[in-house]
């Protein structure tokens, strides 16, 4: 019982008793034909347009933190769902925009200027 109460303990005060639920090896949800994990959601999230690349179909964003991504305030580039999502995009422009998981990649889903 002392051992029981030890290990409870340690796992508690280690960071992994934190609140949140335990996953068994072999349970994590597998990514649809699109390749986007199920338990992953769209976020949306405010941003300043750095850069376009229409020919990669590409854009690089400075934007605010997006919780439901994981992700805190920082500039990286993005995937887009289609090229036509960028015509009338120019650096300094400022949008709010919802982006998914897609693979090994983070790919904006919508975007519209910011009012």
């Amino acid at each position: 019982m002392k051992l029981t109460k030890a290990l409870f303990v340690l796992t508690l005060f280690s960071g992994l008793g934190d609140g949140a639920p335990a996953q068994t090896p072999g349970t994590a949800q597998p990514a649809n034909k699109s390749g986007r994990v199920a338990t992953q959601k769209a976020a949306l999230a405010s941003a300043e347009v750095v850069a376009v690349y229409p020919e990669e179909k590409r854009l690089l964003l400075k934007h605010a933190p997006i919780p439901g991504l994981g992700m805190s305030a920082m500039t990286m580039e993005f995937g887009v769902r289609s090229a036509g999502m960028l015509k009338s995009l120019k650096p300094g422009d400022r949008i709010l925009f919802s982006a998914e998981r897609v693979k090994d990649d983070y790919v904006v889903t919508s975007l519209q200027a910011a009012k």
